[in-house]
């Protein structure tokens, strides 16, 4: 039934009748607008207590850390005085960056040499640790895995724990048992970030000594727009174990687009020019140890290597419903 204003009954009937159509068209308006708007909404995440972000409520993303942000509880005139003692320092990594762009040297990455491994994350010391960021779901409350890096004598890097399938009893989450091993990228001055160019190589090498477990090899693009936060570009690295070290080489052209841990219907390469991190992730859902030594990982240019994209591209119709 629709509601008429007492004010209405006193108009003109042509106008009264015109006054009833519009309303009708502006509740089916409304009607419209709250089912576009429920299409595209987002199951709110199970995580989201975790954090201070409205992640979950539609289908744009309002934090980079998908709902684990951390709190900052400094003022304005904090945040003002930090930023005001950072200034001398930034402003010394900043010449030094002008200097070194201005320079005639380029860097080992503009011009590989052919089958020539050039190493960009290796261990070595107890301060090359810090470097990277280890996590598993007991971290946020989701499982009960764990995860440890740790130097070997040798100089490597060693990525071990446990995986657990046991779910939390919260009665929220349906899978768990992964484990992490991320890497902190650099940043330039004043806080920018510092990406990497992969654009003159070809394959991605690891040597590692497994434990037979399959990991992912995941690179991380610089993107810039919210919604594309989350996509990953993976591969498998799959370990054999036993005492001997393995050398892995992964073509870029193998690496296939995800977002949130679902595969897209629609794929394409990577751009290898623009790479902003590097992460390894255990989720194969085996409980127990696991065990994956890291000497290093770098880039190679293999010169016979002439695919360009491993996976085939085809046109969705529009409005079909994708992953």
């Amino acid at each position: 039934m629709i509601k008429v204003p007492l004010r209405c009954l006193y108009l003109p009937k042509r106008l009264l009748q015109t006054n009833l159509i519009s309303t009708q068209q502006s509740d089916q308006r409304i009607k419209t607008q709250n089912r576009i708007t429920n299409s595209f909404r987002t199951y709110s995440s199970k995580y989201e207590k975790y954090g201070n972000s409205r992640s979950g409520g539609s289908f744009w993303e309002p934090d980079k850390r998908g709902g684990f942000a951390s709190k900052d509880d400094l003022t304005t005139w904090q945040h003002a005085v930090r930023g005001a003692k950072m200034v001398p320092n930034e402003t010394k990594k900043l010449y030094n960056e002008l200097t070194d762009y201005l320079s005639t040297d380029l860097p080992i990455e503009g011009c590989p040499q052919d089958n020539v491994v050039d190493k960009f994350f290796e261990f070595g010391n107890p301060e090359s640790l810090e470097r990277w960021d280890v996590s598993c779901d007991q971290d946020y409350e989701g499982g009960f895995s764990t995860a440890n890096l740790s130097l070997m004598p040798s100089g490597t890097g060693l990525f071990s724990g446990h995986i657990s399938t046991q779910l939390p009893k919260t009665g929220e989450i349906e899978n768990t048992g992964y484990a992490n091993l991320r890497y902190i990228p650099d940043l330039r001055a004043f806080g920018r970030g510092k990406y990497y160019f992969f654009g003159g190589y070809t394959h991605m090498v690891l040597r590692v000594r497994g434990d037979g477990r399959n990991y992912m090899l995941n690179l991380h693009p610089h993107v810039h727009f919210d919604l594309e936060w989350f996509n990953l570009f993976s591969y498998v690295l799959h370990t054999r174990g036993g005492p001997y070290w393995q050398e892995t080489r992964i073509p870029f052209s193998k690496f296939f687009l995800h977002h949130k841990g679902r595969v897209q219907d629609k794929q394409f390469p990577l751009d290898t020019t623009d790479v902003k991190n590097i992460s390894i992730t255990l989720m194969d859902q085996n409980e127990g140890p696991y065990s994956l030594e890291v000497d290093y990982i770098g880039c190679v240019r293999d010169p016979n290597h002439k695919e360009i994209f491993a996976y085939e591209s085809y046109q969705v119709e529009r409005w079909t419903p994708r992953n």
